[in-house]
């Protein structure tokens, strides 16, 4: 496996702390920034490492990798710029709540984009496709997602894997205003989207593919010819 890759699996277990404490002297439009919690922060992690996998899986390239775990990293901290006592609401969002939610999309591109502006070298800069990724994980193919309603072609593979991993990771985690769910009851949730035009077949095929494979390996039944890949 090539250095860039390792770096690479490190990066997915270990998010830098560091990086995203650089946000909190950010002003954005007067909103105050807050620390993200611990199950946000988590679920970013598990995200991370199961787009890794599927990114594998899926035949991306290096380079392509490395821009959708780094995404796949940061892509829910516009949560910090939206109220932490509507996040953990033990209860169904009001429609006006649920918009106010929507905004971590929009606030977290405009959080990463203020950043760049405080980096005088380039290379110091969030690369404008990672950034392109977190504005898009909220996007369906159908063109019902948010924020910019994009469909079919306008949403490349990245996003479409990011978007699943997502979800898959949101439905199957304990959220305030619910206990986790199934692998077998979140996939009749993404199946479903999948029929309804909204999800990717083949990527939520990989994702399947994927917890299956992890399924077996905890039950021992199959070698896990991933773990090289995966830990540092």
């Amino acid at each position: 496996m090539s250095k860039d890759l390792r770096d690479l699996n490190y990066e997915v277990i270990n998010q830098d702390s560091v990086f995203v404490s650089n946000f909190y002297e950010i002003e954005l439009e007067g909103i105050k920034l807050h620390k993200l919690d611990s199950m946000t922060s988590l679920h970013q992690i598990k995200v991370s490492k199961l787009c890794l996998e599927m990114g594998k899986k899926m035949g991306l390239s290096p380079q392509e990798l490395k821009t959708l775990v780094k995404a796949a990293n940061i892509y829910d901290i516009g949560k910090m710029a939206v109220s932490q006592e509507l996040q953990s609401l033990p209860r169904k969002l009001t429609p006006k709540e649920f918009d106010e939610m929507k905004q971590h999309v929009t606030r977290g591109v405009a959080l990463l984009e203020a950043y760049n502006k405080t980096k005088t070298s380039k290379e110091d800069h969030i690369p404008d496709e990672v950034i392109k990724l977190v504005g898009e994980h909220h996007e369906r193919l159908d063109g019902s997602g948010y924020p910019k309603g994009l469909s079919g072609k306008q949403i490349n593979l990245q996003s479409r894997i990011l978007a699943v991993a997502d979800m898959l990771g949101a439905l199957t985690a304990k959220r305030y205003q619910r206990e986790a769910m199934s692998l077998k009851d979140a996939f009749a949730i993404l199946d479903n989207d999948v029929k309804n035009g909204k999800l990717d077949a083949t990527v939520v095929k990989t994702a399947k593919e994927i917890c299956q494979e992890r399924e077996q390996l905890k039950q021992g039944k199959v070698k896990d010819s991933r773990s090289k890949n995966i830990t540092r």
